[in-house]
């Protein structure tokens, strides 16, 4: 990886510095580090640079911890997606050009994916996205939403339930499950999906594997379940 030192002073010099620019410093420097546990250097790091809400208010009423983290994950998901970081032409960011090779992109996207987890005031929450066919009878659907739902517990993944959220939505009819499905999948998601056998075994939900708050940004796409 190139030294993001000549780039950062230079952005200094030109007053030019954001708070986009810190939090990248700070996952740069721990891929830089020797340590082996690049985690906790990048905490670290981010701790050091800033100071977290402390209001007692705000903290009840789930407000985030650093709210410019939030603002910066919009950011980060509308601008950085996987196409950007991989064609380094396409870098929006000066100091992201420092990244040099595809090991190094990935790993500052895991790191920076570490770090809203952490921050956002919702440490730990994953969410899990759960996608019902509406051409179906509304107890229908009630019954298929169970079904893919038990079918997603007994998948291979190990979540605190008590830190999992769903999200029911709808889809019109096979075809949009089935679209939903490899959108998700695109994503580098899992899903898991239910086959009615007393449906002419049609496809009837569908549920991602969890998603962790800042890698959950692509669905925001779909709206939840209304009759």
């Amino acid at each position: 990886m190139k030294d993001p030192q000549p780039i950062w002073k230079a952005l200094a010099k030109e007053k030019q510095l954001t708070a986009s620019d810190f939090i990248i410093r700070c996952v740069l420097k721990s891929i830089m580090a020797k340590a082996s546990d690049k985690k906790a250097v990048v905490l670290g790091l981010f701790q050091k640079a800033f100071t977290p809400i402390t209001n007692s208010n705000k903290v009840a009423n789930n407000i985030y911890r650093y709210p410019f983290m939030y603002q910066y994950g919009i950011q980060y998901a509308t601008r950085f997606n996987e196409k950007d970081l991989i064609a380094q032409d396409a870098l929006p960011v000066k100091l992201l050009q420092c990244l040099e090779t595809e090991q190094e992109i990935m790993l500052y996207k895991n790191l920076l994916d570490y770090l809203f987890q952490d921050s956002d005031g919702h440490t730990g929450e994953k969410y899990s996205f759960i996608f019902i066919r509406q051409d179906l009878s509304k107890e229908q659907q009630v019954v298929q939403a169970a079904h893919v739902t038990l079918l997603l517990g007994t998948s291979p993944i190990k979540e605190d339930p008590t830190k999992l959220n769903f999200v029911v939505c709808g889809v019109k009819d096979k075809t949009e499950l089935e679209q939903v499905e490899a959108f998700i999948n695109e994503h580098e998601v899992t899903t898991v999906k239910f086959i009615e056998p007393d449906l002419n075994n049609e496809p009837t939900a569908i549920a991602s594997y969890p998603m962790g708050i800042n890698q959950k940004r692509f669905m925001r796409r779909f709206k939840t379940l209304k009759y």
